[in-house]
């Protein structure tokens, strides 16, 4: 280990909650009041044998792709919108991703002369691999520690000092799925008289999983936790409008319903 990563580490290492590194007995022969820190000696246990470079060993240059896409068109009596859109971001840390798709439409046509009907549609699915939290657990680990053991497995420092490697292998991953979408129908009674009703849901399904290996910090066994969460919602709303111009001024009246 070269000085300077010895010089890191006392100044700014974290070694867990316990633990010996300086020669308590050559500090007591001091018998003194008045020193520095090179008048102390640290123990030959003080420090791990490795200088692992650990930025390297678990980050990357992050990259986000975005791609859109979308079409509209129509005639006197129709139009209509079609969108998608594809998102992938790959994090500072490896492995770590949020993919998205997304996707809209819309229609809105006239029926006949007095009848209109519209139509609008909107979703997205997410799929999602979180490790943001090892990045806490990079700015805790010491450079002297090796990241494998002699067998090539993940070396585990102690009960209260994760391995990096350990925290990017567990697993922090959740999908989503949202829908929603509106549909109505128009109908002009009379000159300036129109009822309207619509229907609207919207949907949601979202699943999480996550699971901390052993030589997770404070962790001897290993946790595993899933959830899953749906949603759905209906309203249905019916308005009755009359619009009327009587000389310079504009007459509005509404009666609207909720369910």
């Amino acid at each position: 280990m070269t000085a300077a990563v010895k010089e890191q580490i006392m100044a700014n290492g974290w070694g867990g909650d316990t633990g010996n590194y300086m020669d308590e007995q050559a500090f007591l022969d001091l018998n003194t009041s008045e020193f520095d820190k090179d008048d102390l000696q640290l123990l030959p246990t003080a420090f791990f044998g490795g200088n692992t470079d650990w930025q390297d060993v678990v980050t990357q240059t992050p990259l986000n792709k975005k791609h859109d896409a979308s079409v509209r068109g129509g005639s006197d009596k129709t139009t209509y919108y079609v969108s998608i859109g594809l998102q992938d971001i790959q994090g500072i840390v490896k492995t770590g991703f949020n993919k998205r798709i997304s996707g809209s439409t819309s229609l809105d046509t006239q029926l006949s002369d007095n009848l209109k009907f519209g139509l609008n549609i909107r979703g997205a699915t997410t799929k999602r691999s979180n490790k943001d939290r090892l990045l806490t657990v990079l700015n805790r680990i010491r450079p002297d520690i090796n990241a494998y053991n002699d067998d090539g497995s993940v070396y585990l420092p102690g009960y209260y000092v994760e391995n990096p490697l350990t925290a990017l292998a567990n697993i922090d991953d959740s999908n989503s799925i949202t829908l929603n979408s509106t549909a109505y129908l128009e109908y002009e009674l009379l000159d300036g008289l129109k009822f309207r009703t619509s229907f609207a849901n919207s949907y949601s399904d979202s699943e999480s999983l996550s699971f901390d290996r052993r030589g997770t910090y404070q962790e001897e066994l290993g946790e595993r936790s899933w959830s899953n969460y749906k949603s759905s919602r209906d309203v249905f709303d019916n308005t009755l409008s009359y619009v009327k111009q009587i000389g310079k001024n504009i007459m509005l009246l509404l009666y609207w319903d909720t369910l």
